[in-house]
């Protein structure tokens, strides 16, 4: 039943995209398509660059900026990205360990903010969220979480359906369990069991929003089979898009990064000092460099990340051939995926 409903998600029907008139493209999400909102806001020290890409988290461009290349360069669409990195599709209630750095509402509501009285029936939306919500959140349950991610999903998707959006494209959760990230079988099943109930509940949500609003256009791409097909047989994509996957269990640093409980918030108080004093033009007179730093300390994905900047620091390199690998850190894919994410999705909505 599980993998009926999967399908399911991508087997909705619905128009090549090309087909539509679309003049924009706004993309929703976490880091996996942030490409250096998060490094604006944290004055550079998280992601360091390098050895994370001009503030992206990877290795080189994400797939956003792939996918919004191509529509501009091919069809003079501009993009723009309001992904911020740490961010959670719902608030959660703050634990020791665990703080919501953003929300998607309030992305959606910054995208709102900044587009009064504008057009929306020509762009197109992306969203792609929910990762973070579960792969640090374990004071909830399974049920409670994914639905409460899903709902989050719906409610943006028709708020700017409500204000004349119509073209939405929803990638659905990979499968997190599959990545380095996990240490233990206990996680694996956990994170496991989250990713197929997420996707179960987006698709059925993407079906009820479709009767609701039969005037809009969703491109659900499904990042699930796509991500285990690859981790499956990487031959298939190296010859269908001269990628070059061989590893795909490890990251292409030695060990990932790992959550440091003892993360120094004085270290990190220090650095952002530092920062603001090398470049004091760039940055907001009045920022909290405290309050930045426990926001880091306290965002397991930041945290982590903080981790890598520090390892890169001590003189520990990454692997020489990440282009081989598909994961650039214990959570994060390699610029390789993402660009050959992007590739697909474009074939996908070509009816490629």
């Amino acid at each position: 039943m599980r993998n009926i409903i999967i399908s399911l998600f991508f087997l909705i029907s619905f128009s090549s995209a090309l087909a539509s008139d679309f003049k924009h493209i706004a993309f929703f999400g976490d880091s996996l398509s942030d490409n250096g909102n998060l490094y604006k806001y944290f004055l550079h020290v998280i992601p360091k660059s390098p050895p994370y890409f001009q503030g992206r988290f990877s290795n080189g461009p994400i797939w956003a900026e792939s996918f919004g290349k191509y529509y501009n360069d091919n069809y003079h669409v501009d993009y723009k990205i309001y992904a911020v990195g740490g961010a959670t599709a719902i608030f959660h209630k703050p634990t020791q360990g665990f703080v919501t750095l953003t929300t998607l509402s309030f992305e959606v509501n910054q995208y709102l903010l900044g587009h009064l009285f504008k057009n929306k029936s020509d762009t197109l939306y992306s969203f792609f969220i929910g990762a973070n919500d579960y792969l640090f959140d374990k004071t909830t349950d399974s049920n409670l979480v994914t639905t409460q991610v899903v709902n989050a999903i719906t409610k943006a998707v028709t708020t700017l359906a409500d204000r004349g959006g119509k073209d939405f494209l929803i990638l659905n959760m990979p499968d997190l369990s599959k990545t380095p990230f996990n240490k233990n079988n206990v996680i694996s099943m956990r994170l496991h069991a989250l990713s197929v109930l997420h996707n179960q509940k987006l698709a059925m949500a993407i079906d009820n929003i479709k009767k609701t609003y039969p005037f809009i256009n969703i491109y659900p791409i499904d990042v699930y089979s796509t991500f285990n097909n690859l981790i499956r047989d990487p031959e298939k994509y190296n010859q269908k898009y001269g990628t070059h996957f061989l590893n795909t269990t490890q990251s292409c640093w030695d060990g990932g990064y790992w959550l440091n409980q003892n993360i120094s918030e004085q270290a990190i108080i220090r650095e952002i000092q530092q920062e603001i004093l090398k470049n004091p033009g760039n940055h907001p007179e009045e920022i909290d460099a405290k309050e930045v730093a426990q926001y880091i300390k306290n965002s397991p994905e930041l945290a982590l990340t903080y981790n890598t900047n520090k390892l890169y620091a001590s003189g520990v390199l990454p692997c020489a051939d990440a282009d081989t690998f598909l994961f650039w850190d214990d959570v994060h894919p390699t610029a390789a995926v993402h660009q050959l994410l992007s590739e697909i999705i474009i074939d996908t909505l070509s009816g490629k």
